[in-house]
């Protein structure tokens, strides 16, 4: 999608407060996010960003152009996720990857990230359902059986 697309979806959206950037590898086209980055900022959304690099990696310049995006970046979430290292972790999946506040705009929800926790949003429409987050596979397959049942 070209860039005034993206934003045209994200403007129609008026009860957002930010967009997440996750994969495949956002990091990997950060040449071409930087633009959308700086018109979701403008419009004074934040931008939570999650990528496989490490964010040393990046401060070091190691990942073309990724430097240049971490200014409109609120909350970095770096590091693969590893199974061996699974973990119930907010925001996160596995005990390697790290919660980085660039701004302080969510610096309030740090001690929220050093918990062992997870979280998951659930939005439920008349036509449809919308789960956001990282959560257990047990309470989805239970969700979907209540649903059934009613």
């Amino acid at each position: 999608m070209r860039v005034e697309e993206l934003i045209s979806e994200i403007k129609s959206h008026k009860e957002i407060e930010g967009v997440t950037f996750t994969g495949g590898e956002p990091l990997a086209q950060a040449e071409n996010l930087l633009p959308l980055s700086k018109l979701i900022k403008s419009m004074g959304l934040s931008i939570v960003c999650y990528t496989g690099y490490l964010l040393k990696d990046i401060l070091a310049d190691k990942i073309p152009h990724a430097k240049n995006i971490l200014r409109y970046i609120d909350i970095l979430i770096d590091g693969p996720y590893i199974e061996e290292k699974k973990a119930p972790l907010i925001w996160r999946g596995s005990r390697n990857q790290r919660v980085h506040f660039l701004t302080d705009r969510y610096l309030h929800l740090k001690p929220l990230a050093e918990e062992e926790t997870m979280e998951a949003e659930i939005q439920i429409g008349k036509d449809e359902l919308f789960i956001t987050g990282i959560f257990d596979r047990k309470i989805w397959e239970s969700l979907k059986e209540e649903i059934k049942n009613d």
